[in-house]
């Protein structure tokens, strides 16, 4: 009894949670189904592909473990500060 008033409960709150929260503010705000309305969605969906991509070739710019610095002196220091 109780296991099917609470699968009762979720369901219903998983059908109507979304349309109260309307977590995207561009659907939430537009009526219009125009080009501008889907052109808005697709930068937001896109958006987060070249910041990782970025990101991404941050880390892989850095200079491999191991591999010693071009810019090495007589010393064989690299003038770095970080622990590498």
């Amino acid at each position: 009894m109780i296991l099917r008033l609470i699968q009762t409960l979720l369901s219903l709150a998983l059908l109507v949670g979304p349309r109260l929260v309307q977590a995207c503010p561009q659907c939430a705000q537009n009526d219009s189904q125009g080009p501008e309305f889907l052109v808005m969605l697709g930068a937001m969906i896109l958006l987060p592909y070249p910041v990782a991509a970025g990101v991404y070739f941050l880390i892989r710019k850095g200079d491999p473990l191991g591999q010693p610095a071009d810019d090495e002196d007589s010393t064989g220091s690299t003038g770095s500060v970080g622990p590498f």
